[in-house]
C-alpha cells in the first residue's frame, strides 16, 4: 500500500481537522496518510486573503519537495460570499495558478460557503438518518457566524471533537450527492492518489 506525506496550507484548523478525519476513517485500505506538521506550522494563514496570496508560492517555491518532500497538499479557501454558480470557473482559476508539478500533487479544499456548511450536511444526516430529501445548504445564503453557531454552539465547543465525530461516520457517496463542492473535493483526492 502506498504512503502519501500530505499537509495542509489553509485558514483555519476545522479545515484541517476535516482533511485529517476524512483520510483516517475514509481512506483506509486504498493508502497510508502521514501528516507533515513543520510544513503546516510553517506556512499556516491566518485568513482567506493570506491562502489566496502565498498557497502557489509556498507549494512551487518552498521547497515543496524538498525538504518536506510531500505527495499532497491541501489548499483550504472557504468560497465565501462568491456567486454560486460561478463556483467551478473560481476552482479552476485557483488550479490554474500553480504550476504543471504543484498541480499534480494539489487538492483545493472549496468548500460553499465555509467547511462548516459540509459539517451542517453531516449534522442534518446524523439528525435525519433515513432522510433521502436533498437538503439546500449550499445554495442558502445563510451567514457563515450562524452556521458556526449551529455547528459548534455557544460558548463553542471543542472544534476537533465535534468535526471527528461527523466526518468518520458519514457516508461519501450521500454528501458526494448533496454538495457540489464536496465532490469535487473528494474526486480530487481520488485523482491525486490514484
Amino acid at each position: 500500500m502506498k504512503t502519501f506525506k500530505y499537509s495542509i496550507i489553509c485558514e483555519d484548523d476545522s479545515q484541517r481537522y476535516f482533511a485529517e478525519t476524512l483520510l483516517k476513517f475514509h481512506f483506509t485500505g486504498k493508502a497510508i496518510f502521514v501528516f507533515d506538521e513543520p510544513f503546516y506550522k510553517r506556512f499556516k494563514c491566518g485568513n482567506n486573503s493570506s491562502v489566496l496570496r502565498s498557497y502557489p508560492i509556498q507549494i512551487e517555491r518552498s521547497s515543496f519537495l524538498d525538504p518536506y518532500n510531500l505527495d499532497l497538499v491541501f489548499v483550504g479557501i472557504d468560497y465565501d460570499d462568491r456567486p454560486k454558480k460561478d463556483f467551478k470557473a473560481e476552482l479552476a482559476k485557483l488550479y490554474d495558478r500553480l504550476n504543471d508539478k504543484a498541480k499534480q500533487k494539489a487538492v483545493i479544499f472549496f468548500p460553499v460557503q465555509a467547511i462548516e456548511h459540509w459539517l451542517i450536511f453531516l449534522q442534518h444526516r446524523v439528525a435525519n438518518p433515513s432522510a433521502t430529501k436533498t437538503i439546500t445548504v449550499e445554495t442558502e445564503n445563510t451567514k457563515r457566524k450562524d452556521t458556526k453557531l449551529k455547528i459548534y454552539g455557544l460558548p463553542s465547543q471543542d472544534k476537533k471533537e465535534i468535526i471527528t465525530s461527523l466526518v468518520e461516520t458519514f457516508e461519501i457517496d450521500w454528501l458526494c450527492i448533496q454538495s457540489h463542492s464536496f465532490r469535487e473535493f473528494y474526486y480530487r483526492i481520488l485523482h491525486v492518489i490514484a
